[in-house]
């Protein structure tokens, strides 16, 4: 074994990440910024459509399902890829 395979990867900036964690760490922050767009398109329809739509009935859930419905099936999938 010679001196060079023993170190670490060291790149100018002085890290020792190797490429998988930096691809790691470019995943996580590719979901983060996905969530936050998602959760920030969810939040302008749901304030527009409030403006536009009166209230349902409280006998009707069916505004409250889909959402937590969605959000059911996209931590789910997050759980199975990641």
């Amino acid at each position: 074994m010679t001196v060079a395979t023993a170190l670490p990867l060291v790149t100018f900036s002085g890290s020792t990440k190797s490429k998988e964690q930096k691809m790691e760490a470019m995943k996580m922050r590719l979901l983060a910024a996905l969530v936050t767009m998602v959760m920030v398109v969810f939040a302008v329809q749901n304030a527009a459509a409030a403006a536009e739509a009166p209230s349902p009935s409280p006998e009707s859930d069916a505004a409250v399902f889909v959402p937590t419905a969605f959000a059911s099936f996209v931590a789910l999938a997050v759980g199975l890829l990641f």
